[in-house]
């Protein structure tokens, strides 16, 4: 019984939950950050695994896509080579769902091999089930101004 308690002590505190909370939202980022890879890469392996299958996202014209023309789009990407950066992060937890908004930029070698660079705010919902984090929801807005370089 006194170990019992002991545990529960442990994993109730304070500190254990913002350890807790902080891989979740270190596990986040890391998916985001495997977004940008993907969609430089056209990996639409990871985006099958990632998306629910009521995903929809909105682009910064206003257009929204669902999953399946989201995935349609795979057999018109073209890979380039580049970098992708998160900055400004900021994500929110809850129980079974999530928020993750932050800048993400990106640095590619267009057809002349001269970079690129361009960033977009987004806005991302994710859900959890099955103990994976999915996404649900997207939003992108173009950035007039690319996001200087992470340090």
């Amino acid at each position: 019984m006194k170990s019992f308690l002991v545990f529960l002590c442990v994993f109730l505190s304070p500190g254990f939950a913002a350890g807790k909370t902080g891989l979740i939202k270190k596990h986040l980022l890391d998916i985001e950050a495997h977004v940008g890879r993907a969609n430089l890469e056209c990996n639409y392996d990871f985006f099958r695994k990632i998306e629910a299958d009521e995903f929809f996202f909105t682009d910064p014209a206003g257009e929204v896509t669902t999953r399946a023309q989201d995935l349609a789009g795979e057999k018109d990407c073209k890979k380039h080579t580049g970098t992708y950066s998160l900055s400004d992060e900021k994500v929110l937890i809850y129980p079974e769902s999530a928020v993750v908004s932050a800048i993400g930029t990106y640095e590619i070698v267009n057809a002349k091999g001269e970079t690129v660079r361009r960033s977009n705010r987004f806005t991302d919902v994710f859900v959890k089930r099955k103990g994976e984090w999915l996404m649900v929801a997207g939003h992108s807005s173009a950035l007039k101004t690319p996001a200087s370089p992470s340090k």
